[in-house]
Parts: structure tokens; C-alpha cells; sequence
């Protein structure tokens, strides 16, 4: 759990509470200072998404990454789109998928079922998407 966090207690002052997660999720925060951001989270995107699938089988792992705002999250949807698509930049991980409140219900809608199916594995989100 993070640190301030209880999972699964009741949280006192300055706690919140972790919804439960399955046994094979695994919940990480990480508070970065701003400038760091973009390499951290491309960091952490490289070695969760690059971890063989569970259990040898087909389920590839998959991340979704919350931001505060939906201008943080489209400038490091548009950076890690740039570093994916740079020859030799030796970025392995898939493209992002957006999730926030300025998509239509439709498309938010959509980008759950995907990431669900596991048809994307990178779903990038606001909190109140």
C-alpha cells in the first residue's frame, strides 16, 4: 500500500482508503516532481508492460496510469506517443489510450471495454473519467 494509504481499513486522519484489488493487481504510487515525470513514468511503464504474461498464458499485463488534470495527461499521452514512434529509442510499450471527462460517453465507454478485453494495455485516465 502506499504510504498514508490502509487497504481494505476503515482510514483514519490523513489515511484514505484503498478500494480491494484482485490478486493480481498491483496498486503503486509514485509522487514525482514535475519535471521528472516524463522519464519516470516511461521507466515504469518499460518494465511493467515488458514483464511476461501472468502465469505463461496470454494475458499480457496491463497499466493504467491516473493524472490530476486532462492537460497533464495529453502532454504525456503526446511524449510517450513521440518516444514510441522515434527510431531507436528502444521504447517498448504500446500505445497509449485516453480516458477523461472531455470524451464522449461512448469513447470512455469504449477505452474501458479495451482495456478490459486487454485490447489496450496502456490506458492513460483522469480520476473523475
Amino acid at each position: 500500500a502506499a504510504a498514508g494509504a490502509v487497504e481494505g481499513g476503515k482510514g483514519g486522519a490523513g489515511e484514505r482508503v484503498l478500494s480491494a484489488l484482485p490478486p493480481t493487481a498491483k496498486q503503486v504510487v509514485h509522487l514525482t516532481a514535475q519535471h521528472k515525470r516524463p522519464r519516470k513514468l516511461l521507466k515504469i511503464l518499460t518494465s511493467t508492460l515488458s514483464t511476461p504474461a501472468s502465469g505463461g498464458g496470454r494475458n499480457k499485463p496491463r497499466c493504467m496510469v491516473f493524472f490530476s488534470t486532462i492537460k497533464e495527461l495529453k502532454v504525456q499521452a503526446a511524449w510517450l506517443r513521440r518516444m514510441i514512434k522515434e527510431s531507436g529509442s528502444g521504447v517498448d510499450i504500446p500505445p497509449p489510450r485516453e480516458l477523461h471527462s472531455q470524451m464522449r460517453q461512448s469513447e470512455r465507454d469504449r477505452a474501458v471495454a479495451e482495456f478490459k478485453a486487454a485490447k489496450t494495455r496502456l490506458l492513460l485516465c483522469t480520476d473523475v473519467a
